[in-house]
């Protein structure tokens, strides 16, 4: 019958026996279903995980009939649009349906819109991808289908909330109906943290394209939105979170931690790889280090995720499990000298024509001029700022940094004899050397303290 329907394209909208015959026989599997779960003390034992079966048929025929009669009626270019709000109107039919009749299977069917959602985002990126039409998320009224998508998605799970409270929604010295507690199931906060990945995604995505498309600029237009946007909402979570309400409030480690920690992980590996992809061309405007597009979209993402580390370690959430202030300190501070070291390069790409390519810059003598130079810098800036708070551990790594740098010299810029740019580079880290020595000896071992995370 579905593969009939597909190919019968002279039958009327809706009104055809064909896409009827297959919604009678979706309504006739939900109502044998619902029958036999309001009579459940009255049937045998073995009828009701096979009328869940026949939900589950019952469901494959519904969506299945409504995705193949707007293929075959509504235009290629907005069939994801029409999709979406049919997703959306049939998981807020199924969640009335749950709350007028108590019909348990009805929820977990109202909890597919993230699992929806996806499914349309993927339809989606293929058809952008492979040019069939798809631009953005919010075209051919596009924004209408993802606002009804988000706001089913948020009342379902507050319907979910209200029968099953979030623990920690109870006053103090309440115990709150542990059942229920149980019953709630820890998989709901990942349902949470499913809407948020959505969110920043789809929202990124069209942040992208209107930046690209106000500024008719070049790739870098489009790329720094992926970072903006999940950085200003995990910052803004972390943030105002507990001071937000229903769900971000109520559902803190759904949003700061299940949510917030894999779009963390995501924009340290963003920042790593637009120092090695983009030239950081903010055409039309010129190109300005530090103050341009793609830097501010760098070390802004850099502050977001400072913002939530300190404030997840402050607010001390259960079952959350973070690294050490070490460790995070560590790794941001490496994502930090990728970006520092990225910024160089794109200033020596669009000031001093080097190409933007591994190879070149690697085999150039102004790069390596350059990097001895820089580097020694941020060694002198390390061991400067160890000194004067008694940090050990920071001397030391700019110690080793600068060790790098004096065997780059030996091993690398040696073989670059009679250019200036050598010359240049021995005498000026042979100063930072002098400098670092009289200002900023090794700090006194009774001194030694732990960089707290507020000093980053």
């Amino acid at each position: 019958w579905l593969g009939r329907l597909a190919g019968l394209s002279e039958l009327p909208p809706v009104l055809n026996s064909v896409y009827l015959g297959c919604v009678m026989v979706a309504l006739a599997a939900f109502f044998i279903n619902a029958y036999i779960e309001r009579h459940r003390d009255a049937v045998r034992e073995w009828e009701v995980p096979v009328s869940r079966v026949l939900f589950v048929w019952g469901l494959v025929w519904w969506l299945g009939a409504g995705l193949m009669e707007m293929e075959r009626v509504v235009p290629v270019r907005s069939q994801w649009v029409w999709a979406l709000l049919f997703f959306a109107g049939s998981c807020a039919a199924m969640g009335v349906l749950c709350k007028r009749l108590d019909w348990r299977p009805a929820r977990w069917a109202a909890l597919l819109m993230p699992l929806l959602m996806l499914l349309v985002l993927l339809v989606m990126a293929f058809m952008s991808l492979f040019g069939r039409g798809v631009k953005h998320p919010f075209e051919n009224y596009g924004w209408i289908a993802w606002l009804a998508a988000f706001a089913v998605h948020l009342w379902v799970l507050k319907m979910h909330d209200a029968q099953f409270p979030h623990p920690g929604a109870y006053a103090q010295g309440e115990k709150g109906d542990s059942t229920a507690s149980l019953a709630r199931g820890g998989w709901i906060e990942w349902w949470h943290a499913a809407g948020f990945w959505l969110l920043a995604i789809v929202a990124s995505w069209e942040v992208g394209w209107q930046i690209n498309h106000v500024v008719d600029g070049q790739r870098v237009w489009s790329l720094i939105a992926w970072a903006l946007v999940p950085g200003v909402l995990i910052a803004l979570f972390a943030a105002r979170g507990s001071r937000m309400g229903w769900p971000v409030g109520v559902e803190q480690r759904g949003y700061l931690y299940l949510g917030a920690l894999p779009v963390a992980v995501y924009l340290l590996l963003w920042i790593v790889f637009v120092n090695f992809r983009s030239n950081g061309d903010p055409s039309p405007l010129p190109y300005v280090p530090i103050i341009n597009p793609l830097d501010i979209a760098q070390f802004g993402a850099l502050l977001a995720l400072a913002i939530w580390y300190a404030r997840l370690q402050a607010l001390a959430l259960p079952r959350v499990s973070l690294p050490s202030s070490t460790t995070a300190l560590t790794l941001l501070g490496l994502v930090l000298f990728i970006a520092l070291n990225g910024v160089l390069l794109r200033t020596l790409h669009h000031y001093a024509d080097v190409p933007f390519r591994l190879d070149r810059m690697l085999a150039s003598t102004v790069v390596q001029a350059s990097f001895s130079l820089f580097w020694s810098l941020l060694a002198l800036a390390a061991m400067f700022f160890a000194n004067k708070r008694a940090l050990r551990a920071l001397w030391f790594v700019g110690a080793a940094l600068l060790a790098v740098v004096i065997a780059k010299l030996a091993l690398v810029d040696l073989s670059n004899t009679g250019t200036v740019a050598r010359i240049v580079s021995f005498i000026g880290v042979g100063i930072f050397c002098v400098v670092i020595g009289y200002f900023a000896p090794l700090p006194p071992a009774a001194k030694n303290k732990t960089l707290p995370v507020e000093a980053a």
